[in-house]
C-alpha cells in the first residue's frame, strides 16, 4: 500500500516485497559478521600485511571490489561509492550471508569542539538525499 503524502519524495510503498532480489542472483558463501570500511588504502595494507583471503567479490560493470575474510566468522569489505552504492553493498553482502555489520568511514563535523580522529556513533540522522527514502 502506498502511503501518500502532500510532497512526493515522502511517499513510501509499505510493501516490501521487491520484484528483483540480490538473493536471487548471489549464493550464501560469506561469514554472518562483516566490517565495512571506506578507508580503501588501510584495508588493502591489511591484506596485505596479514595475508587475508579474497573470499568473495561485490561486482559491477566499472570494479569488482574484493571481499576479505579477516577470521572464519568475520569478513571486510569496501562499499560502492554514494548512497545508492553503498546500499547496494548492503543488499548484496546480506544476499552472500553477512547479517550483522560495522560500518567504519570518515565524516565532516558541523561542532567547534570535535577533534580530528574522535570516534563519533551516530544516534539520529537527517535524510537529505534520495537512497534513504527507500529504506524507511
Amino acid at each position: 500500500m502506498i502511503i501518500e503524502n502532500k510532497y512526493p519524495i515522502c511517499e513510501f510503498d509499505t510493501n516490501n516485497n521487491a520484484k528483483i532480489k540480490a538473493s536471487d542472483f548471489l549464493e550464501k558463501s560469506l561469514p554472518k559478521k562483516c566490517v565495512i570500511t571506506f578507508f580503501r588504502k588501510e584495508l588493502e595494507e591489511l591484506a596485505s600485511e596479514k595475508g587475508l583471503p579474497i573470499i568473495g567479490k561485490l561486482h559491477s560493470e566499472v570494479v569488482d571490489l574484493p571481499i576479505y575474510g579477516y577470521s572464519n566468522d568475520i569478513c571486510i569489505a569496501i562499499p560502492f561509492a554514494a548512497a545508492p552504492g553503498a546500499a547496494v553493498t548492503l543488499e548484496e553482502l546480506y544476499a552472500m550471508g553477512c547479517e550483522k555489520f560495522i560500518v567504519c568511514g570518515g565524516a565532516g563535523c558541523i561542532v567547534d569542539d570535535m577533534d580530528l580522529g574522535k570516534i563519533i556513533i551516530p544516534t539520529l540522522a537527517i535524510r537529505d538525499e534520495g537512497t534513504s527514502y527507500h529504506y524507511i
